[in-house]
């Protein structure tokens, strides 16, 4: 049995086959990465533990992030209906694709569990990205004047 640790669209992931586990990398920027220079242990780990997205990692040039974004970091114009999904999947179907819809699923809730990543580098990017959430609600707080919490809701207009 072939079963892959599939994030649709990442740079990197884990397939596991009967002979074994081994991790998979976007073929494209692994040649892009050691052409230069920076491709090694760190850089995988970095990758891993940014869910195969390179666009928060120091070190990589914006021509290479502005190419290599995951499904998730693609801006779409408007969320997908469940008509266009639907038709998406028939098509596929029609086509010869065994799972339609396992490529049209959206981000796990979960992430996996990362065990063969370094924990320190883990720990770095956790505390990153907690530091840009705080900056991102200290922005809005900002932005509102200090009130923190819900908007009130405009009264209604006396007729």
């Amino acid at each position: 049995m072939n079963v892959s640790n599939l994030i649709p669209g990442a740079n990197i992931y884990m397939c596991c086959v009967l002979a074994g586990e081994f991790q998979v990398v976007c073929p494209w920027l692994l040649r892009k990465l050691v052409d230069l220079g920076l491709w090694n242990d760190q850089m995988k780990n970095m990758i891993i533990a940014h869910s195969g997205s390179v666009q928060n990692i120091p070190g990589i040039p914006d021509n290479v992030k502005a190419i290599y974004k995951t499904i998730q970091e693609i801006f779409q114009k408007k969320a997908p209906t469940l008509g266009q999904l639907t038709s998406m999947h028939f098509y596929g179907w029609k086509k010869g694709l065994k799972m339609g819809m396992y490529y049209l699923r959206t981000r796990p809730t979960a992430q996996a569990i990362q065990f063969m990543v370094d924990q320190s580098v883990l720990k770095d990017v956790k505390m990153a990205n907690t530091k840009a959430a705080s900056a991102v609600v200290e922005k809005n707080r900002a932005s509102r004047g200090g009130v923190t919490g819900p908007l009130p809701l405009p009264l209604p207009s006396p007729v």
